[in-house]
């Protein structure tokens, strides 16, 4: 009996550790800061957030910025609100034109702001300090087809917990029954 719930146990982990996947994108712009400002700079931002491991995988592409980066944020915040800043994306500054990407993490606190689309990326600048480029992030779940390299690691796992656990509940009942007799 020991054995069973220990084995129910490890099963109910394995198939709560799979969590869900989710695409992020956005479209920055100075009409999106609040308040709006004037810029001719634009970003694109693509990527995923893993909601198993709470980790955001972003690439944010930039151009037009009034005068070379100083960072790049992302705030939890509403639509037409500033918030504070959640995850510092820690880019490289000083281009008025270029590349982040990275995965950082979301805590816990923050994650239901991002799945909700309360989150923003906002790139600042000298002459926008406040910010040059707002953009509201959209997460979309994503339909997995393919099991990723962890997930069939852990179904082998789980494959083997159950092999040993019926095994070793076979082996106490010969274990019993030859004590029977």
């Amino acid at each position: 009996m020991k054995n069973s719930i220990l084995l129910f146990s490890f099963m109910i982990l394995a198939s709560l550790s799979f969590g869900q996947m989710y695409s992020v994108n956005s479209t920055a712009s100075g009409a999106n800061e609040v308040p709006p400002v004037v810029s001719a700079g634009t970003a694109t931002v693509t990527g995923t957030y893993d909601a198993a491991t709470s980790m955001i995988t972003i690439t944010v592409n930039y151009s037009g910025l009034s005068s070379g980066l100083a960072a790049a944020h992302l705030h939890a915040g509403a639509t037409g609100s500033n918030g504070p800043v959640i995850v510092n994306l820690a880019p490289t500054t000083g281009a008025t034109s270029g590349t982040i990407s990275g995965t950082f993490p979301v805590m816990a606190a923050d994650e239901a702001g991002l799945l909700a689309g309360d989150v923003y990326i906002n790139l600042h600048t000298p002459v926008n300090p406040g910010g040059e480029l707002r953009g509201q992030l959209t997460l979309a779940l994503e339909v997995e087809t393919i099991p990723t390299m962890g997930e069939w690691g852990l179904m082998a796992l789980g494959l083997l917990v159950m092999i040993f656990g019926v095994v070793s509940i076979r082996q106490r009942q010969s274990d019993l029954m030859s004590t029977e007799l």
